[in-house]
């Protein structure tokens, strides 16, 4: 699938939109199946991650939550995406650190 000058003009002109008018738009997609990105936007700073030809190219962390029956959110599911900055900071306000672990094998 080809995209042209004027589909990325417009992608990026939503973006700005929804966060200038405060819409939750944190991933846009050139398709309408939701398969290939157009664009990331970090939910804390509003930092537009780079993306190339429906790839992320710069390391974001995904959240999605399916509350459960217990909970005050029961039935609804969040979903959010931090850049590595953000990430950084959330972590470091831990009075337990986030596990890591080291991988062997990289994809």
């Amino acid at each position: 699938m080809a995209v042209c000058y004027n589909d990325i003009v417009t992608v990026r002109e939503k973006i700005f939109h929804a966060i200038r008018t405060g819409e939750n738009n944190m991933r846009t997609y050139i398709n309408k199946k939701e398969t290939k990105l157009a664009a990331v936007v970090c939910n804390c700073c509003k930092k537009e991650l780079l993306v190339e030809k429906g790839i992320l190219k710069e390391e974001c962390i995904h959240v999605s939550h399916d509350f459960g029956y217990f909970s005050k959110r029961d039935g609804e599911t969040h979903s959010f995406d931090l850049c590595e900055d953000c990430y950084d900071k959330l972590t470091e306000k831990f009075l337990i650190p986030a596990q890591v672990r080291a991988k062997s094998e990289l994809l």
